[in-house]
């Protein structure tokens, strides 16, 4: 049985579906002709049914059938209000923009998105110990809205941190730091209204002592790892002015026996920038040359390389302070060739001014001649 009300809109019944009657309408969606099926019970509910299809369709027009008439009388409702001209895509993306302001920000979720724009503005450097740093706070805290986080909170948090003897006035200072820009962030992204840390004063940090190794010490050292895989990366740390961190990564094909310098990949510098390093002291490159045909101090992983070191230092029984080697370079480079920009250079520093607040005057001329004497 059929029945046409107007064209494009019909009522029937189906063998397969005995005793339902069918309304069928075919409403064009992304600019395709479809087909819409809805059943009733009863042939006056169909009847009725299609019939205010029907006189939408002659009302508005056919685009009507692209919707159920109670739908389509919102629709119609909304666009008086808005002005039918309106430009449906930016209404939509202010309103998407209000529900995300009305979702609560929780706090695990701000620092995964807050993390996520420092790795797009490429600030990866100090990645790993911001995440540390915001980890501590999220198991502190827990996964509380961020609009809950008051100052008196933060100040407990540090004091929990301070109290536990695991982080000296050097990390507390890191974690407000750290923990300003995020709350910066996250109050211009609008995921908050406040700052919490805004009213907390860093801590101020007096400079710390330098320690330079005696030119005793520094033979002593040497004269232990003179015959140990080892040798040549506590040299290029030692001679070379190198960090720790790039040593301990290098591989044999890195070092550029031609040009006397060492290619340091931008995933083993500090900076995430590909360096050149070049220019060291002779006796750098002797200690590197006593291992050239030898694979075992290339072939050694950073952890091997850490507790190389340390056995290095309780054998010769030399002192091992932090960075010692590192500023033992610094010092005494700065000592022999009175050249700032060079040893800066060297060292990786932006400018010299780092050389004259630590390390200038921390070694002589003559003790500084005796350093880079130390020869395998």
């Amino acid at each position: 049985m059929k029945k046409h009300l107007m064209r494009g809109i019909r009522i029937f019944q189906t063998a397969q579906r005995p005793g339902k009657w069918l309304v069928q309408w075919h409403p064009k969606i992304e600019g395709k002709r479809t087909t819409k099926t809805q059943t009733f019970a009863s042939k006056n509910s169909a009847t009725e049914f299609a019939a205010e299809l029907c006189r939408k369709a002659k009302e508005h027009g056919r685009r009507t059938l692209n919707f159920q008439p109670e739908q389509w009388q919102g629709i119609q409702l909304f666009l008086k209000r808005i002005g039918e001209d309106t430009d449906l895509n930016a209404v939509a993306d202010v309103w998407e923009r209000h529900i995300e302001r009305q979702t609560p920000w929780t706090l695990e979720r701000a620092i995964s998105q807050h993390l996520e724009r420092r790795t797009e503005t490429g600030k990866e450097a100090s990645q790993r110990h911001v995440k540390a740093r915001l980890k501590r706070t999220l198991d502190f805290f827990g996964n509380v809205r961020l609009h809950e986080i008051e100052t008196e909170q933060i100040r407990r948090f540090l004091t929990v941190l301070r109290n536990s003897g695991e982080h000296g006035d050097w990390s507390i200072s890191n974690h407000i730091r750290t923990l300003k820009a995020f709350f910066r962030r996250a109050k211009i992204e609008g995921w908050t209204k406040d700052n919490p840390v805004e009213a907390i004063e860093n801590i101020n940090i007096l400079p710390l002592e330098i320690s330079v190794i005696s030119i005793a010490d520094a033979r002593k050292l040497f004269a232990y790892v003179r015959d140990k895989p080892i040798s040549p990366r506590l040299a290029l740390e030692t001679f070379g002015g190198l960090r720790y961190a790039s040593t301990a990564k290098m591989k044999f094909e890195e070092i550029n026996w031609e040009e006397r310098g060492i290619e340091l990949p931008a995933s083993k510098h500090k900076t995430r920038k590909r360096h050149f390093h070049e220019k060291m002291p002779g006796n750098a490159w002797q200690w590197l040359e006593a291992w050239r045909t030898d694979p075992r101090p290339w072939k050694m992983t950073p952890r091997q390389c850490l507790s190389a070191k340390s056995e290095a230092f309780t054998g010769a029984g030399v002192p091992h302070p932090q960075n010692i080697l590192r500023h033992s370079f610094a010092s005494y480079h700065v000592a022999l060739f009175r050249d700032a920009a060079e040893t800066a250079t060297l060292l990786q520093h932006k400018n010299p001014e780092l050389l004259f607040r630590h390390y200038k005057g921390r070694a002589t001329a003559s003790d500084a001649e005796a350093f880079f004497s130390i020869f395998p």
